[in-house]
């Protein structure tokens, strides 16, 4: 199928409820994308140690290198209308990372914008990859799509944080996909959107491993976040960490471990704490395992709480404020999910959550 065809199939479909679980809908009728799909936008990219390659430039890549990344161009995955949307009018930008030097890209977006972004990691290569994406507070949609090829032997630390506002409708696939030997770390802070709909999707080959540590800052905004591991070689690692903080919010947050009949000795963990803030919001957690090899390890829990009142009225009697022991136990609860980022850049990451729950009040 060429563009045309996507986008005629995209006119062509309705768009159902997104549907998590018996009982469990995600509303769309509220989002008008007949009217704000060719709304007016851009992207504006600043980027540090390393270039960003145009789609139309990928014949300038190795041999290898260029078929690992026309494989996902040509085969896209197409379940709903916003896939045939995005496929229809994505963008896409190609970045090899070569080198171990830490590459560094902000975005910032503004109107509909149709994004595909595919990392490729290169082999015995060692690298931090941090994406930051701010959005203008329009009422638009924007497909945020990222695919990552990590060749064998290598190891990304990969961190992303994305603030969109209250107006806007976010959808993303972000899929990696780690040959043998390879380990990818990834943390995602997901701050807020008027609509979220998620899927973090990671393949796994032999000895290969994945941490997520996953954070959504949740004020006014609606989500739904699938996050799905397959194993599908021998002696692999997955260990996949959520936490929610609700304010005024809603969220669907599904998981699941994938063990394949060929992943013998793997190992699989997820878990997932929500904290509500008040007695509006609404959250959903369902952890689920789906295994075809008996020697394997997989385990999973989930948490719903408020913070806690006995601890709070022990800090006040500390002198510390209501509020200031409110945000202490607060900073305590997501500071679990930075142990990935760069020590350095701790505080960078610290500041961005606290002015998303805090500075938008």
């Amino acid at each position: 199928m060429n563009k045309e065809d996507y986008l005629k199939k995209f006119h062509e479909l309705k768009f159902q409820e997104i549907k998590s679980g018996i009982g469990i809908l995600t509303n769309l009728e509220n989002i008008d994308l007949e009217n704000i799909f060719n709304k007016p936008g851009n992207t504006h990219y600043d980027i540090e140690n390393a270039d960003l390659i145009d789609e139309n430039n990928i014949d300038q890549l190795e041999e290898k290198t260029k078929q690992d990344i026309l494989s996902i161009i040509n085969n896209p995955k197409l379940e709903n209308k916003l896939d045939y949307l995005n496929a229809a009018l994505r963008s896409i930008k190609i970045l090899v990372i070569d080198k171990n030097n830490p590459v560094v890209i902000d975005r910032k977006i503004a109107g509909s914008q149709y994004n595909h972004l595919i990392v490729y990691v290169k082999e015995n290569i060692h690298s931090v990859l941090i994406i930051n994406t701010e959005a203008l507070n329009n009422k638009s949609i924007a497909t945020d799509f990222i695919d990552i090829i990590m060749e064998e032997n290598s190891k990304l630390n990969f961190i992303e944080s994305r603030n969109y506002g209250d107006e806007y409708m976010i959808y993303s696939r972000k899929q990696s996909h780690l040959k043998e030997n390879s380990e990818l770390f990834h943390t995602n802070i997901e701050g807020t959107a008027k609509l979220n709909i998620t899927e973090i999707r990671t393949s796994l080959k032999a000895h290969s491993g994945l941490i997520i540590n996953n954070l959504l800052l949740a004020r006014n905004s609606e989500y739904n976040l699938f996050i799905r591991t397959d194993h599908e070689s021998n002696n692999t690692k997955s260990l996949m960490q959520s936490r929610a903080i609700m304010s005024r919010s809603k969220a669907v947050l599904r998981g699941l471990i994938n063990i394949q009949e060929d992943a013998a000795n793997s190992n699989g963990y997820q878990k997932s704490d929500i904290l509500m803030l008040d007695n509006e919001s609404q959250a959903v957690s369902i952890p689920d395992l789906e295994i075809h090899n008996d020697e394997v390890r997989c385990t999973h829990g989930s948490c719903i709480s408020k913070p806690d009142e006995s601890k709070i009225f022990y800090l006040q009697s500390r002198g510390l404020s209501f509020d200031e022991s409110r945000r202490l136990l607060i900073g305590g609860f997501y500071e679990k999910i930075l142990e990935l980022v760069p020590e350095h850049l701790k505080d960078d990451f610290r500041e961005k959550i606290e002015n998303i729950l805090y500075l938008q009040e």
